[in-house]
């Protein structure tokens, strides 16, 4: 569905990610905070910012795609999206006022200042009924539809795949107070476009993102249309920008199969008919 190779590319940088526990204290001398627990912002501050862009799926928008890439046959190589701020639902919703998924947000952001001018944020977020839809990539992307349905297919009547998600990340920011920028941007994953790269000052440091969802299987799975089947991913990354954006020392795995995320686990299982 990109319009070109280079936004595939873009992307392919960036999914695929593992559930770990991420310390909120930097470690680089140049993120020495400056004391206190911290400042809390409105949670708002920070949905406002996302799905502002609309590059990869128009006219749905952007949020960041999951998946494991590099681990198969282990894991067959799978594509999700999850509406982790609550974006998909809000634009059904625009499209549709009489559905609503019930997608709800809640969580916290954490802004202490930096020694060196800028701001180190935390944003913590749990999702209920966040749509989710997954596809099967091992021939093209986004390839076969295999769980759930898209946004389109939910405005079309489709039923949706519906769960629950989690998403931590800690992302440096221009100076404490200034706006907070759309993730997908921040990541560098846009910079393809040298327009929609992160401001400069702006860098996701550690990302940790978790989903559990249960809805309908495609018969791409190998199974009987509509089997109830349930999806599980947990995905990690460090120092995600700078990865994105091209610095090598930032990869982890095997040299052949490298990229910016030290664990993927994408898994999913049939639960009833």
């Amino acid at each position: 569905m990109f319009a070109s190779s280079v936004r595939w590319r873009a992307i392919a940088a960036l999914i695929g990610l593992v559930l770990v526990f991420v310390a909120t204290a930097p470690s680089s001398p140049a993120l020495a905070v400056q004391g206190g627990s911290g400042n809390q912002r409105p949670l708002s501050d920070w949905l406002s910012q996302q799905g502002t862009t609309s590059v990869f799926f128009p006219p749905v928008p952007d949020l960041l795609g999951w998946a494991n890439g590099n681990d198969p046959p282990i894991q067959p190589p799978r594509f999700a999206l999850a509406d982790y701020a609550g974006v998909f639902n809000a634009y059904i919703k625009g499209q549709n006022p009489s559905i609503d998924l019930g997608t709800t947000v809640s969580g916290t952001v954490t802004e202490r200042p930096l020694a060196d001018g800028r701001a180190l944020v935390h944003v913590n977020i749990h999702t209920t009924r966040a749509l989710t839809w997954v596809y099967d990539i091992s021939a093209s992307f986004p390839g076969e539809l295999i769980l759930g349905s898209s946004v389109e297919d939910v405005l079309a009547g489709h039923t949706p795949a519906l769960g629950e998600t989690h998403l931590d990340v800690i992302f440096t920011n221009t100076e404490p107070g200034a706006a907070l920028p759309n993730l997908v941007q921040a990541i560098g994953n846009l910079c393809f476009d040298p327009l929609f790269c992160p401001p400069a000052g702006v860098e996701v440091v550690s990302l940790r993102f978790s989903a559990q969802v249960t809805g309908e299987l495609h018969a791409a799975l190998g199974v009987p249309e509509g089997t109830l089947g349930r999806f599980m991913t947990s995905q990690t990354a460090f120092d995600v920008t700078a990865c994105t954006l091209g610095d090598p020392s930032k990869q982890v795995g095997p040299p052949d199969t490298a990229d910016c995320f030290a664990v993927e686990t994408m898994f999913i299982q049939v639960i009833g008919h």
